[in-house]
């Protein structure tokens, strides 16, 4: 290996320099040692004199003192309260002026919300010229905000105007204007507050108390009334926090009283979101009008027979567009009539014979035929031959069973009745989509109250209000909404011309009418589907004399028709029981009455801006 030999010092070469170094030093001509030196101490001196301009000068500090604050209030017959307050200010350091914060928003009767009808008349200074303000809402209060020319270092005075026009308060024995002078949100101390209410002459019985300090505070403060007018002067300046509250009563007579519609209009506007029921009303009447209403198909006259092939149960569907369980025991009824069923009454006697209970046994009959029937004919027997033994069923074995069978039922018979051009849509169908619309538009109204109390105090009480009254809105007119065809149309009125005879037909006369006795049994299905079996009933008797032969009673008495359809009402309120009951699931479950500072409208605060 070859030897290595060092260089003397003296001989030695210097370490390389950076390139931004000999460029620093040649411009400089400054060591880098001193120059970093240098630096560090460029920058102290840079933060020092930034942090001395941070800190606020003693001689630049502001305050700002309410020395004087006096207000008039005068309360005309119309019922509208007029305020001039009148502040006299010390303005230290420089400021723009001063604002005013009057609460609008207040908790009404019944959970509701009121709202202070306010508006602003004027802002000047004592000289009466005018000067520029604004007016914004703030929460659940107004703020005015006053500007001051000159507000540096000088005493200014601020003369606000404005009024109320739902101020006053009325009971029975007496009207009552209870009003909070200065409210417990300035945040500057009142140095001195007087407050001066003028009624009208006329006003007879005039009382008047004030409270002083705290918000609830009952402490008093001096009140002097001199015929109509009641002066009230604070006890001394008011703290941090402290207000001055009066209340003035009179004998009603007077002061003109708002009305009933006053009152409701008040409401709606002191709670904008009960709007949306009325909103909902009229949007819901134009669509019925649009889409539900049925054509016109003229007059309605006395028909003497339903429509050809028209089933009771069709019948009854049709002209209230609704599948009851009526029309579903009279298809049962009519069956029987027609021989495809026969019911028996059967009598069961307990506790020794004092009591007996009834139940009905049914019969099917023909079963071969059954195919020919209408859908929910064939429906319904089909439902009963599941439940029965040697074509035999009782409606008690029906007890928590049957009720399956029902919507299958209900099913056929709106759709024989869509299939068969009466209806543009399946009424069932349409009154389920605006029950589910009638939910969405409640949510919707909840949902906009949520938003609205963004701006605005919106009460729980008026938003649950608004959100019920729609969705029932809703529902109302929906339940309204299926719609008749021209054909549907007519055959509706010719089923109230059918009805109008069941229910309206007299004895003599129908005996002109009738050809058979067999014309009782024949309409009386039609007449249990609308209701009326007993008038029907009721012209027959005399004339119909002979017992039915599918219809077997317990009791063997002689036949009358009225009787007859009595019982066959228990046997079809019996078979509705039966047919409609259905288990039970389980389920566990581990002013001058009380009156006090701070309790009136107006009040509020206010400052400097």
């Amino acid at each position: 290996m070859p030897r290595q030999y060092a260089l003397p010092r003296q001989y030695a070469l210097p370490a390389p320099r950076r390139p931004w170094a000999l460029a620093r030093d040649a411009l400089t001509g400054i060591p880098c040692a001193a120059f970093t030196r240098a630096l560090i101490m460029l920058t102290a001196l840079a933060l020092t004199a930034l942090a001395a301009l941070a800190m606020p000068v003693t001689g630049q500090e502001r305050s700002l003192d309410i020395r004087e604050m006096n207000a008039r209030i005068v309360v005309t017959r119309g019922g509208t309260v007029s305020v001039t307050e009148r502040f006299v200010v010390d303005f230290r350091g420089s400021w723009n002026g001063i604002y005013r914060t009057i609460p609008v928003e207040y908790d009404g009767p019944g959970g509701l919300n009121y709202t202070l009808r306010l508006h602003v008349e004027s802002v000047t200074d004592d000289a009466g010229t005018q000067l520029r303000h604004d007016v914004e809402r703030q929460g659940d209060s107004r703020r005015i905000r006053m500007w001051v020319p000159g507000a540096h270092d000088a005493v200014r005075t601020v003369v606000l105007t404005y009024r109320a026009d739902n101020a006053l308060r009325f009971f029975d024995e007496h009207d009552e204007l209870y009003w909070n002078v200065t409210g417990a949100q300035w945040d500057f101390p009142i140095r001195s507050v007087t407050a001066e209410v003028i009624l009208p002459e006329a006003v007879t019985g005039v009382r008047a108390t004030a409270f002083e300090g705290a918000r609830g505070s009952t402490a008093g403060a001096p009140v002097e009334h001199s015929g109509s007018v009641v002066t009230v002067r604070g006890t001394g300046p008011l703290g941090f926090r402290d207000e001055l509250t009066l209340a003035v009563a009179w004998n009603p007579g007077v002061i003109d009283r708002p009305t009933a519609a006053d009152k409701a209009a008040s409401v709606l506007a002191s709670n904008s979101v009960l709007f949306a029921p009325f909103l909902a009303m009229f949007a819901m009447f134009a669509l019925w009008r649009r889409f539900g209403r049925d054509p016109d198909p003229g007059s309605v006259y006395v028909r003497y027979e339903p429509p050809p092939d028209m089933t009771p149960a069709e019948a009854g569907t049709l002209i209230d567009d609704r599948a009851d369980l009526r029309d579903i025991t009279a298809t049962l009824v009519d069956l029987a009539v027609r021989g495809f069923a026969q019911i028996d009454e059967k009598s069961k006697d307990q506790l020794f014979g004092l009591i007996s209970s009834r139940d009905y046994e049914i019969t099917l009959l023909h079963p071969e035929q059954w195919p020919q029937l209408k859908p929910h004919e064939r429906a319904l027997l089909q439902a009963l031959s599941v439940h029965s033994h040697d074509d035999r069923v009782l409606l008690s074995d029906l007890q928590n069973e049957f009720y399956k069978h029902l919507p299958e039922i209900r099913k056929h018979l709106t759709r024989s009745l869509v299939d068969g051009g009466f209806y543009v849509r399946n009424p069932a169908v349409v009154r389920t989509v605006w029950i589910v619309v009638a939910v969405v538009s409640a949510t919707a109204v909840l949902a906009f109250a949520g938003l609205l109390g963004s701006y605005y105090t919106v009460s729980p009480v008026a938003a649950f209000m608004a959100a019920a009254a729609t969705a029932i809105i809703v529902a109302v007119v929906g339940w309204l909404m299926p719609r008749r065809t021209m054909d549907g149309a007519r055959t509706h009125n010719w089923l109230r011309g059918f009805e109008e005879f069941l229910s309206r037909v007299e004895k003599d006369r129908l005996e002109r009418l009738i050809d058979s006795p067999a014309v009782f049994e024949k309409f009386l299905p039609y007449a249990m589907a609308f209701g009326v079996e007993k008038n029907w009933a009721r012209a027959f008797d005399g004339l119909a004399t002979q017992p039915p032969t599918w219809y077997h009673s317990a009791d063997g008495r002689a036949f009358r028709p009225n009787l007859f359809v009595a019982d066959l009402g228990r046997m079809s309120t019996a078979a509705g029981s039966a047919m409609t009951s259905a288990p039970r699931s389980s389920s566990s479950s581990s002013g001058f009455s009380g009156g006090s500072s701070g309790g009136g409208f107006g009040g509020g605060g206010g400052g400097g801006f």
